[in-house]
């Protein structure tokens, strides 16, 4: 006959697989990279500096430029990602910019991206899958 240690061991043992069983490991959130891109649109040429291809904001539109932060923010404003835009591509009447927000989160009902002082635009989860996770914005008339 086996002693009191040998049962001991099995009921450890057996405690040991039911817990290790019940702690599974935490699923990893699925994240996106949303992509962005601002078109600063002018008729007549009044609110683009331009030379050689390369633009930014002027007058009313001046903050608009390499280096203006896109902020992307969930809907209680927790801020979910951020970049700079780069470009500046177009011509007098037209300049393009972009901007690659990185580990968007896909858990937020709505998703709202601002870029400079222009006000935020918004878009549900539903656009956000429908829209390919990509915010297009244009200013100008």
């Amino acid at each position: 006959p086996r002693g009191m240690g040998w049962m001991m061991k099995r009921i450890l043992l057996a405690l040991a697989l039911v817990v290790a069983g019940c702690s599974a490991p935490a699923a990893t959130p699925v994240t996106h990279a949303v992509t962005g891109r601002l078109l600063l649109s002018s008729a007549d040429g009044s609110g683009i500096a331009a030379s050689g291809g390369v633009c930014v904001g002027y007058g009313g539109y001046s903050d608009i430029r390499p280096g203006t932060t896109a902020v992307l923010k969930d809907e209680s404003g927790t801020i979910l990602a951020s970049d700079s835009l780069s470009g500046g591509k177009g011509a007098s009447t037209v300049c393009a910019f972009s901007f690659l927000l990185m580990g968007v989160t896909d858990s937020a009902k709505f998703y709202s991206v601002e870029v400079g002082r222009r006000g935020a635009i918004t878009k549900s989860h539903a656009e956000m899958v429908a829209d390919g996770w990509a915010f297009g914005v244009t200013l100008g008339p």
